[in-house]
């Protein structure tokens, strides 16, 4: 039996070729489709889980309350940043190098100082508010304009020179208003929805640690080193900082996927292109969500246990990294994070040892021989090293020293 094949009509032909081109185009676009609708449907149930966890959305639900303009900070806090910038800045060398200035780098220093009272007064009269709300326009999310980070950075030296030139005058009151007033520039920033000035505001109350452990080598009597020892922060201060720029970046990043599928400007590539990267996009965005909102959980945690969990969280990660610009912009090196506010803790903590030695020796003459607190690092108590001269962490810890300059957290003893 034979089977006879007909050879098909140039019609036929072309009507076979239409379905295989029709089904080439539509399975790619059915999987699409079937990507999309699982990227939304996943999308949904993870801002759902957020809002019932208690996590913001977008940084409109994170917004601080209004504030009477009669009763807002902020209007004296940008006026003077703004005065901040007609001062002489070249000449505000840099807290450490100020022991070795010469005397004309000194006069120099002390005309630019003189010539900060309006920006001193102006700081004075913000702190006797206690409620600061800046005007911007926080629709804008991840672009809202945010000038007070350098400045306040800026302003930041002159307080500490200012402090410093007091403290080496005696007049150690002075100095600690000084230390106030850099405490207060970094406070007013604490209910602000925005990683980079809450990151400013974790700077800034750091840099006030070290000014007092370095005016406080000057105070020689017991109730000016009890006032030092009171005007060192809360150690949570670092944690809330924290916390609160991680909300702030999680609300931004859950705002951008559900406003606009569309990241054209973000992924740099043509609008039709990034519309097939929707959905993957979306997937590896929601990766981004789940890591920073582990990454919240951890800022109430002990540094050791915090890094080990970070450091897993990173390595679990690798194997999905994509060369998306959206998902490295968006992303905080939430370990290094972790690691800085963990030397700041240490650096509090020792500072907070070191006076309490020096009161110690005030009130009996000899320098203690142990001291209950610990460091943040290690966990241990810190050691005093009579024989060195020095109150020093117990060890590196389970981070790399080089890495957190972890050798310069010493505080060393006056010689008496």
């Amino acid at each position: 039996m034979t089977t006879s094949h007909r050879k098909l009509t140039p019609r036929e032909a072309w009507i076979c070729l239409g379905k295989g081109l029709l089904l080439f185009v539509l399975i790619p676009w059915a999987a699409w489709a079937a990507a999309d609708e699982i990227a939304d449907y996943r999308l949904t149930r993870a801002l759902e889980e957020l809002q019932a966890d208690g996590f913001a959305t977008c940084i409109g639900e994170l917004l601080p309350p209004e504030i009477p303009p009669e009763e807002n900070a902020a209007r004296f806090y940008s006026a003077a940043l703004a005065a901040f910038d007609i001062i002489d800045r070249p000449c505000l060398i840099s807290a450490d190098a100020f022991s070795s200035t010469t005397a004309d780098e000194k006069a120099e220093l002390l005309n630019a100082i003189d010539q900060s009272a309006d920006v001193v007064g102006l700081l004075r009269r913000a702190r006797s508010l206690r409620k600061c709300r800046f005007d911007r326009d926080y629709r804008k999310e991840l672009s809202i304009p945010i000038p007070e980070c350098a400045s306040a950075m800026h302003l930041s030296r002159l307080l500490i020179l200012r402090a410093q030139t007091q403290a080496e005058a005696g007049r150690q009151e002075d100095a600690r208003e000084s230390v106030r007033d850099l405490l207060a520039l970094a406070e007013c920033f604490r209910d602000e929805p925005v990683f980079e000035l809450q990151f400013t505001r974790s700077i800034l109350v750091d840099q006030a640690v070290i000014t007092i452990e370095q005016c406080s080598r000057s105070a020689g009597a017991e109730a000016d080193l009890l006032a030092w020892l009171r005007l060192l922060p809360s150690p949570s201060t670092w944690d809330e900082a924290l916390e609160r720029g991680l909300r702030a970046e999680l609300a931004s990043t859950a705002c951008l996927l559900t406003k606009s599928r569309k990241m054209d400007s973000l992924l740099r590539e043509p609008e039709g292109f990034s519309r097939v990267l929707d959905p993957i996009v979306t997937l590896l965005g929601l990766e981004t969500l789940d890591r920073m909102r582990t990454a919240v959980a951890l800022c109430g945690r002990r540094n050791a246990e915090a890094h080990a969990i970070a450091t897993a969280m990173i390595d679990r990660s690798e194997p999905v990294t994509m060369n998306f610009n959206i998902l490295r912009f968006l992303e905080r090196p939430i370990r290094s994070l972790l690691d800085q506010r963990a030397v700041r803790k240490a650096r509090l903590a020792l500072a907070q040892a070191g006076l309490e030695a020096e009161l110690f020796f005030v009130r009996h003459g000899h320098y203690p021989t142990e001291t209950e607190v610990r460091d943040e690092i290690t966990g241990e108590p810190f050691v005093i090293d009579l024989g060195e001269g020095v109150i020093r962490a117990a060890g590196p810890g389970l981070m790399d020293p080089e890495r957190l300059k972890v050798e310069n957290l010493e505080w060393t003893l006056l010689p008496r």
